[in-house]
């Protein structure tokens, strides 16, 4: 069996972080013939209190994978490196480029000889679309600069989950990285989600936003679409505040929206119930301004919801296949047309996007046995491997 070491910032039963835990989860629960441990911290993402059930600086079994929750000492590069030398791992992989915590000490110690020469795989988890790139532009374009002057991420495997991701990352790190293209393992639905759905109100649109309140999300362009919505328009927001400031200036947009449109805050929601509210509205609305998979809209094509989201994600040219809708982040009115016409639509017709949305989810269910292997494949990379090989 090879021996995987996971670095990630956080991991089960962390609730507040979104699409990389699940990613991690779903591959140590699917991939066979490896190994998996996770080093991680102890706590959920933007807090400081430790996470329930864990034991602190110790290995203990979550799931398939052997997991070490490290406390605020355990952090330590002194502590990392130690865990690299005694586990002596086939492969590492890392989560996030800019990980100031987890990816960069690595990629350091790595660098200067410090840990051995084992294949790196580093999955930049959408961080080099163009729209992620532009938040916090400066103090990112200068640690591409130092990292490429020295040398970090030489010999590094490049895990994209999407072809629009492959091309982030080769415009980014240059044409002759070595990237894997493996697209993330969904989930498969759950059974009886479609007959349970909640059916269409023909005199409004509920609509849905489950992710993370952030300036990534662009739950403020979502507000600022409502405002050009001429039909009623219900919108219920499911997530942690991430970002105070920016959650200030969607609460300010909120009090300003028209008569016609109701919006309410609802918290986060209990791990494992995501099928179960998103079941309850016409649509999931996630004008992001990047996604390299987008779990939430997976989730909801696996609740039978069809979807308006952006198109800065994988997902593409959705009304031809009745699963949801396109636009641009900031075409607010763009949105507000799709949803004024998702508030007229019937029951009957709804019923059918419900359908084409539920089949989306089995078909990329159905999908995860050949992407298995793709796994397989980019995580038993032996030494001479890494370094040479680009799937375009």
């Amino acid at each position: 069996m090879k021996r995987v070491l996971v670095f990630i910032g956080h991991y089960l039963p962390a609730t507040r972080v979104g699409g990389p835990v699940m990613s991690t989860y779903r591959m140590t629960e699917a991939v066979d013939g490896c190994d998996f441990y996770i080093y991680t911290s102890e706590t959920d993402f933007k807090t400081d209190l430790a996470l329930e059930g864990i034991a602190e600086d110790s290995w203990q079994q979550r799931g398939k994978a052997n997991v070490f929750y490290a406390s605020r000492g355990g952090r330590k590069l002194r502590v990392m490196r130690r865990i690299v030398s005694v586990l002596n791992p086939d492969a590492i992989y890392l989560h996030g480029f800019f990980s100031r915590r987890f990816t960069i000490p690595v990629l350091f110690l790595r660098r200067f000889g410090l840990l051995p020469k084992v294949p790196v795989i580093l999955a930049p988890r959408g961080e080099f679309a163009p729209g992620a790139l532009a938040i916090k532009r400066l103090r990112k374009k200068a640690y591409l600069r130092v990292a490429a002057l020295a040398g970090l991420t030489r010999r590094v495997i490049w895990h994209a989950t999407s072809k629009e991701e492959f091309r982030d990352i080769k415009r980014v790190q240059g044409g002759e990285a070595t990237i894997v293209l493996a697209p993330n393992l969904p989930a498969p639905p759950e059974s009886g989600a479609y007959e349970r759905h909640t059916q269409k109100d023909e005199s409004m649109a509920r609509l849905v936003s489950l992710s993370r309140i952030c300036e990534m999300k662009n739950l403020l362009g979502a507000l600022s679409a409502l405002k050009y919505c001429t039909e009623n328009v219900g919108l219920d927001i499911y997530g942690p505040i991430e970002e105070p400031d920016y959650w200030d200036s969607c609460q300010k947009a909120i009090r300003s929206l028209p008569e016609n449109v109701t919006v309410s805050y609802k918290g986060e929601i209990a791990p494992g119930s995501a099928t179960d509210v998103l079941g309850q509205y016409d649509a999931l609305f996630l004008p992001t301004f990047g996604e390299n998979f987008g779990h939430a809209i997976v989730e909801a094509w696996a609740a039978a919801t069809p979807v308006i989201i952006s198109d800065r994600t994988p997902w593409l040219d959705l009304e031809a296949g009745k699963t949801g809708w396109n636009a641009h982040p900031t075409d607010y009115e763009g949105f507000a047309k799709i949803i004024d016409r998702l508030s007229r639509m019937t029951e009957e017709i709804h019923q059918v996007h419900r359908k084409a949305s539920w089949d989306k989810a089995l078909t990329l269910s159905d999908n995860n046995r050949d992407l298995v292997k793709i796994y397989q494949s980019m995580l038993m990379l032996d030494q001479s491997e890494a370094g040479g090989r680009s799937d375009d």
